[in-house]
């Protein structure tokens, strides 16, 4: 009987000792992975030895061996928590990852939404510059048609001049000194009629023509004004496009690296969860079977049924038939990226568009500054158009014969948008 209790004793150290052993792991989780690896290795072996123990008192009555019932409660409370406690951290972990996704993407869909109204600006800014661009094309075909009569009556002056001066030859009209001044003056009497009329119609052309310059350059004023208020709704749109873009690029780059950072980390964690969640249900399976004996011992004195008891024990951790669910931990699968909004282009990219076809010689050349951060492997730019600018829009004005004549500083031809940005791309 002494050596029983023994053994009982022997079988409550190690016990204690399974249980320090996996205060350790505890301990380590997160830290060392060896180390906490060959403590789990030990606990197991110790579990193993105690079974054995376990099994040697299989003669001893119940009534002389009450550290079992010490034995049972620590199985069923500390060891069992140790897991619970692991499988809570894990779960924890899994589930902080997981909320983050979510909130993310929350994240991103209020930045998005904020966005909105800075592309209502934008769209408002295009429709600013377009109607300017139309007027500007309307005031440019006016300064040519005045431009093309301007020509005109200075070719009528011309051959005005030139009838006159022939007219003048013809009756002797010279700036001779050494001429008969009264031969001139009964030439200049009798063609009177004729020289008088060349004149009259002289005077009539330079008038006419000094009238026309000057609507010409009061066109011009009001022209090179307009050029000015349409170069200025041009920096105004591509500064709204600019603000825009650079809105929704901080809110995609934003989602989409804080995105990846944690995916990354869950991914890199979920075979850990899976192999500790393993790990767990073995050892509980072990630890399950130590509760069986135990119950057995305290409940059979006699042979034959501790023996059959025994028995079922064995044969339920053979099959692994104890429920260790409560150890267990099955990580879910990390969500699907959100789709993300197209990065609108600005005039420094080549997707840009204004979203409308210019009048002939009114698009300005300039591209203001954009203090968009630089733009990340993964972003795609389309076109920042505006569904809305290709529809119903008027043919621009038809040129006077003889071409145009393009105001000093509007260059280029007119350009065509795309339609607004929608397209989707997740992050890779």
């Amino acid at each position: 009987m002494a050596i029983k209790w023994l053994l009982s004793l022997v079988c409550l150290t190690l016990a204690e000792r399974v249980h320090e052993g996996m205060e350790l792991v505890q301990l380590n989780r997160g830290g060392d992975k060896i180390e906490a690896a060959e403590g789990k290795t030990a606990a197991r072996e110790q579990l193993l030895a105690m079974k054995d123990t376990l099994l040697g008192l299989m003669e001893a009555p119940a009534s002389s061996l009450p550290v079992l019932e010490q034995i049972a409660t620590l199985l069923n409370t500390s060891f069992i928590h140790i897991y619970l406690t692991e499988r809570s951290n894990d779960e924890t972990q899994h589930n902080a990852l997981l909320n983050n996704a979510q909130m993310y993407g929350e994240d991103y869909d209020t930045a998005i939404e904020d966005s909105a109204g800075l592309w209502d600006e934008l769209t408002e800014a295009r429709d600013l510059h377009y109607a300017c661009r139309q007027d500007q094309g309307r005031l440019n075909k006016g300064f040519e048609l005045c431009k093309g009569a301007e020509v005109t009556l200075q070719q009528d002056y011309q051959m005005d001049r030139q009838q006159m001066d022939t007219t003048a030859g013809s009756i002797g009209c010279t700036d001779d000194p050494d001429s008969d001044i009264w031969l001139e003056l009964e030439r200049l009497d009798t063609n009177w009629d004729s020289l008088s009329s060349g004149l009259t119609a002289t005077v009539s052309a330079v008038y006419e023509l000094k009238v026309q310059e000057e609507d010409c350059a009061a066109q011009r004023i009001v022209l090179d004004d307009k050029i000015a208020e349409c170069n200025g709704e041009d920096d105004g749109q591509v500064s709204a496009a600019c603000d825009y873009s650079t809105e929704v690029l901080a809110a995609v780059t934003s989602y989409t690296n804080s995105f990846n950072f944690d995916r990354g980390e869950f991914e890199s964690l979920k075979p850990i969860w899976q192999d500790e969640s393993l790990d767990r249900s073995t050892q509980c399976q072990l630890i399950k079977l130590l509760q069986c004996y135990v119950n057995t011992l305290v409940t059979h004195d006699d042979a034959q049924p501790l023996n059959t008891a025994v028995g079922v024990c064995d044969e339920q951790y053979a099959t692994t038939s104890y429920n260790c669910s409560e150890v267990e931990f099955v990580p879910g699968d990390w969500p699907k990226a959100r789709e993300m909004a197209n990065i609108t282009a600005t005039c420094h990219d080549a997707a840009w568009d204004y979203g409308f076809v210019f009048p002939l010689d009114t698009q300005s050349i300039e591209c203001p500054s954009c203090e968009r951060p630089d733009l990340p492997d993964y972003v795609v730019v389309e076109s920042a158009a505006v569904e809305s600018a290709a529809e119903d829009v008027p043919e621009a004005p038809e040129a006077p014969e003889g071409g145009p004549v393009a105001p000093e500083g509007l260059v280029g031809p007119g350009v065509a948008l795309e339609g607004p940005p929608g397209g989707a791309m997740s992050p890779q």
